[in-house]
This record gives structure tokens, sequence and C-alpha cells, in this order.
């Protein structure tokens, strides 16, 4: 940590702050955070700012076997695909976490990014500014107070995944640039 105490500025601790800030505005309603990752950093300043924050309806799992991801995802109201950092990189990328929660056909929050992937706020996701806690706290409660919507969110960003996303997309795009 900092001598302020606040975790360092890097795309992965400007996301998680933005995170721990959203679940501090939170900490008072019934909803649950689960983080996995991070095993490679420096978990010492995660730890004492869930601890300094007061942030009891956290829990971090360093590590998850890939093959249990699935039902991690599956048993999840929402995921939040990121980034919201706010950073150079954050505006340039779509995060594999946000990947994999469209291709499970979940509700995803994404950070806004620079480009026009074809993502539509509460039609196939749920976009916030990144950099900005409160507005992720707000999505995070609109989901909370409106889970009926929240199938259906999912099952577009499934066929947005399908059609833009996956493999075979991938695939037939280079096969066809390749066989031109």
């Amino acid at each position: 940590m900092n001598e302020r105490g606040l975790i360092p500025d890097d795309d992965f601790w400007s996301s998680l702050r933005c995170r721990f800030t959203a679940a501090g505005l939170l900490k008072d309603n019934p909803i649950q955070f689960i983080l996995i990752g991070g095993g490679e950093q420096k978990l010492e300043s995660f730890y004492s700012s869930l601890k300094n924050m007061d942030l009891k309806n956290v829990q971090h799992k360093i590590w998850v076997p890939f093959d249990t991801l699935p039902e991690l995802i599956c048993h999840a109201d929402i995921c939040l695909g990121g980034p919201f950092g706010n950073t150079g990189q954050g505006k340039r990328v779509i995060t594999t976490k946000t990947f994999q929660s469209l291709a499970m056909a979940k509700a995803t929050i994404i950070g806004e990014i620079d480009y026009d992937y074809g993502f539509r706020d509460k039609e196939n996701c749920l976009i916030v500014k990144q950099g900005d806690p409160e507005e992720l706290a707000s999505k995070i409660s609109w989901c909370y107070e409106n889970q009926d919507k929240l199938k259906l969110i999912g099952e577009n960003g499934y066929k947005l995944y399908i059609n833009h996303f996956s493999i075979d997309h991938i695939k037939n795009i280079i096969q066809n640039k390749v066989l031109k």
C-alpha cells in the first residue's frame, strides 16, 4: 500500500478500487461480491483495504480451477466484466471475464469502452462509465431491483457473444480473409 493507504494505480488495482468503492456503497444491502483472481499480485493491500473499508459483503478467492468457473458464473445473479478502472488500456479492451460471462448468458456489467462492438446498455449487457464507483453501485442496485429483466439481458448478451466474439465467428472471419 502507498502512504495514503490506497491501492496502487494500474489497470488491475484501478478496476479493483472501483469495485471496492461500489461494494462499500452497497454494504448495507443484501448484495454479496465474490472476487476471483489476483494471485500474482501483492494482496496485502487488497486485504488491508477490505478490512479498512469494513467490507463484509466481499469474498475473495485467489484461484479457482478453470473447470469450476462455469459453475460459479452459473450461480451468480450478475457478473462484473469490467474493466472499471478508467485507464488507457481499460478503454481499449474487452476483458476475458466479460466474454466468459456473456458466453454463459449472464447479465454482465461492463465498463464503457471507446469502440462500438455492439454492446447496448440494458439490452445485451449493462454499461457503466469507467472510474465511477457510484454509477457501478447504482447499476448493481438497478439489477437487484430489476431481477426479472436480467435473464433477457443475459440471453441477448449470449447472442452478441455468438455473433461477434465466439471462436467459431473469429474462425470464419480468419478463414474468409485467408481464402480470399
